[in-house]
């Protein structure tokens, strides 16, 4: 007699061989990897939206402090604009292309930075950069970080320049009586930030913002 209960032997369909990812497929992974790489490193937009100083007013007397300089991108964004602009309008009377400035000079970056992203980022924009100190840069020309908005992948930055000239003393000595605006545009996030574009306009001792020492850094990290 022929029993209705299920065959213990019937046959059970094989698991489908696994196959290798496709060469397409393996580019698409490499991309996000990289991208993702990139979110963690200086090259890239990470919290990229800052305006500075704020478009709202702070309190009567208390300083608008710029703490996001110490994150990416904006001590990337402010290392290559100092970079660029001292390598393209040195604190000389008449500088000459392809002839580098070979002189000490010193940043002014805003308050909130830290002390120690204050000396890097000096480093990093030029082997002459010193951060502005109250007793190593006197008398040395200053290059100052006067506004930063960063949004997304485009940042703009206005520096304001020494401009040294030739004193009528008839020595030639150079003196700085004399500063210049610098406002850039610049492109990055997933690729290093460069100067895409760049125009210059009048600036007084009034346009200068509020000298900060390295010495009244915030304390890091």
């Amino acid at each position: 007699m022929l029993s209705g209960a299920p065959d213990s032997q019937a046959h059970t369909p094989a698991p489908a061989p696994s196959r290798a990812p496709s060469p397409g497929a393996r580019r698409a992974a490499a991309t996000v990897v990289t991208a993702l790489a990139l979110m963690t490193m200086g090259g890239c937009v990470v919290g990229g939206y800052t305006t500075w100083p704020p478009p709202t007013p702070v309190a009567a007397g208390a300083p608008a402090e710029f703490t996001a300089i110490n994150l990416p991108p904006q001590h990337n964004v402010v290392t290559e604009a100092l970079r660029w602009t001292a390598r393209r309008y040195p604190p000389v009377p008449a500088p000459q292309a392809g002839v580098e400035y070979d002189q000490p000079f010193a940043i002014n970056l805003p308050r909130g930075v830290t002390e120690e992203m204050y000396r890097l980022i000096a480093m990093r924009a030029s082997e002459h950069a010193r951060p502005l100190s109250n007793q190593f840069t006197h008398g040395l020309p200053i290059y100052h970080i006067s506004r930063v908005d960063v949004r997304g992948s485009t940042a703009d930055v206005e520096i304001i320049r020494p401009v040294l000239t030739i004193a009528p003393d008839g020595m030639g000595t150079p003196e700085q009586n004399l500063w210049q605006g610098v406002r850039l545009r610049l492109e990055g996030g997933f690729t290093p930030w460069r100067v895409a574009w760049h125009s210059t306009f009048p600036a007084t001792p009034e346009s200068l913002p509020p000298l900060h020492p390295v010495e009244d850094a915030r304390p890091g990290p």
